[in-house]
């Protein structure tokens, strides 16, 4: 990744490498170097990058990332750990809009509003809020959202 001045990464955070090592550039000075070098390799990890590098380290780090790559189960298991978070995020989402969905609808119903109203209100199906209502009685009067939320992803029948 370029910055505007056309500068690298690395380069660009040089002052705050040096303000968080404020001895490092002057006592290990070669350590230094070491360390722009593989900022400069991770923000560029290419065989092109990897032929300027100095550091025998950084190579045989280079080496290992290129065995990875090569290696079809491990990219089979990688796709496969990409795909299951993909899909436990969209989950969450789910959950959290459906949580506030049920907080919405169980504030109308302290209110004492019925499900036609809600629905009507928050511009959702009547069918789906009364399923939240119905699900909502058992935690009366003081209706713990989470649990509600939990039981309606546990009940297969719903609208939602």
């Amino acid at each position: 990744m370029k910055t505007d001045a056309g500068k690298c990464l690395s380069a660009a955070f040089f002052p705050f490498i040096i303000f968080l090592f404020p001895c490092l550039h002057i006592l290990h000075p070669n350590l230094f170097v070491k360390l722009i070098e593989f900022l400069n390799y991770v923000e560029d990890s290419t065989d092109e990058a990897a032929k300027e590098i100095k550091s025998e380290r950084v190579k045989r780090i280079h080496n290992q990332v290129c065995k990875v790559k090569l290696n079809e189960e491990i990219g089979v298991k990688y796709m496969q750990a990409w795909e299951e978070k993909y899909y436990e995020r969209e989950e969450g989402k789910e959950e959290g809009r459906l949580m506030t969905l049920v907080n919405q609808v169980c504030r109308k119903l302290t209110k004492g509003m019925n499900a036609v109203d809600i629905a009507d209100m928050l511009e959702e199906e009547e069918g789906v809020i009364q399923d939240i209502c119905n699900a909502a009685k058992q935690y009366a009067p003081d209706y713990d959202v989470e649990s509600i939320t939990d039981a309606l992803l546990g009940n297969a029948d719903l609208r939602i």
